[in-house]
């Protein structure tokens, strides 16, 4: 179901002066009272419309701003009123963005940059989704130090779950905005 104001992001490649968006995540709806991100589902599961528009959007914004020759990272916010643009980073999506890109559409973003940057052609040609993946950051409610962590050993058996990375360990302090901003 469409929510005004939800966001994503739109990962590929500038060549020569043209955009060519390989994949794009669907950040899933943030925890007031903080404005961090929660997760993703790649693909994003909206309707071709609204896959569309963002495109559009994304492709118009990165020629107004000249961006030639570079990988891209563009967020925006699909709206009742079209897509709205908030970030364009002239470089590859953070944390597992990458991996997802290329488990998905079988692009393979580090390689893609290394041409664009050597001047090669590009190949990069995203293929139909292979895979559904959901990412999920786990959020601490309250600041504090980790006293026990548990569950990961099912999260280890379950066939499901692709990858996990927990940063943290028993000992460690967690902190939540103002002071921190960890996951």
């Amino acid at each position: 179901e469409f929510v005004d104001g939800h966001e994503f992001s739109l990962e590929g490649y500038c060549q020569h002066g043209v955009p060519h968006i390989v994949g794009i995540h669907e950040k899933t709806a943030m925890e007031l009272p903080f404005f961090m991100e929660t997760g993703d589902y790649i693909p994003s599961r909206i309707n071709e419309e609204q896959k569309n528009s963002l495109i559009r959007a994304t492709e118009a914004v990165l020629i107004v701003l000249g961006v030639k020759d570079s990988l891209f990272h563009v967020e925006a916010k699909l709206t009742r009123m079209g897509p709205k643009i908030i970030e364009v980073a002239s470089r590859m999506g953070g944390d597992y963005t990458h991996k997802n890109i290329e488990q998905i559409y079988g692009v393979e973003m580090v390689k893609t940059g290394a041409e664009v940057a050597l001047g090669a052609n590009a190949e990069a040609k995203p293929s139909e989704p292979k895979k559904y993946i959901m990412g999920k950051f786990f959020i601490p409610k309250t600041s504090g130090v980790i006293n026990k962590i548990s569950g990961f050993d099912d999260i280890k058996k379950d066939p499901r779950v692709l990858d996990y990375y927990l940063h943290k360990k028993v000992g460690d302090t967690v902190s939540i905005p103002p002071d921190g901003y960890e996951n």
